[in-house]
């Protein structure tokens, strides 16, 4: 009798471990067709995604590689990166420069014909153009003495930038002209780049129906 429980008890495990192995054989290809499958998605994502040619224009010679990516995270806000990317190639957003000096500059307005024409050249299906005009700040004492240690410094902010906006799906076009100059007191003052990050935002969001923070 108990060999015939030993019998029974080796029969069964060695049932359990044929079966495990069978059903990790069946599992396993099953795992890898749904990680190939997701991986397929996620590979046709990533080439269905629109287009942004970001060209920023300093006038100014004080534009720095940290202010231009602020910016151009601003203009993220309104386009998620689940559906559109930035064109990182500089050849190619050389070729939307060329396009804008080709047809007057950024002396004038730089009407959506133009826009429209760099975004034929660029691929992008959305442009956003910084012409930056003015950042400066500096010192300027008030008019009136103060109590104990004579005038009181304030620090005056001028800030220009004409920024763009154009859209492909619809041949939308909106342009904003920040001209701005502010004279306060040195800790309530807002750099010119803060100045031009909030004009861009409020720019982006308007833009595609977004509400402004």
């Amino acid at each position: 009798m108990k060999k015939s429980i030993r019998k029974f008890v080796a029969f069964f495990c060695c049932a359990v471990f044929f079966l495990m192995g069978v059903g990790s054989v069946f599992a396993e290809p099953a795992a890898n067709r749904t990680l190939e499958n997701a991986s397929a998605q996620e590979n046709t994502s990533i080439r269905n995604r629109k287009k942004i040619a970001f060209i920023c224009l300093d006038g100014t010679a004080r534009v720095t590689p940290r202010m231009r990516n602020l910016w151009q995270r601003q203009v993220r806000q309104a386009y998620p990166r689940a559906r559109y990317e930035f064109i990182e190639d500089p050849q190619v957003i050389q070729n939307g420069r060329d396009v804008i000096f080709a047809n007057g500059g950024v002396d004038g307005t730089v009407d959506p014909i133009v826009l429209s024409q760099v975004a034929d050249k660029t691929g992008a299906d959305v442009v956003a153009l910084m012409v930056i005009r003015t950042m400066e700040e500096y010192y300027v004492e008030s008019f009136f003495l103060g109590f104990d240690d004579g005038p009181e410094m304030y620090l005056r902010v001028i800030t220009g930038a004409d920024l763009y906006l154009y859209k492909k799906d619809g041949d939308k076009y909106r342009k904003k002209k920040l001209r701005k100059v502010e004279t306060t007191d040195v800790a309530l003052a807002v750099s010119p780049y803060i100045e031009i990050r909030n004009a861009m935002s409020d720019l982006a969001r308007s833009f595609e129906g977004l509400p402004l923070i």
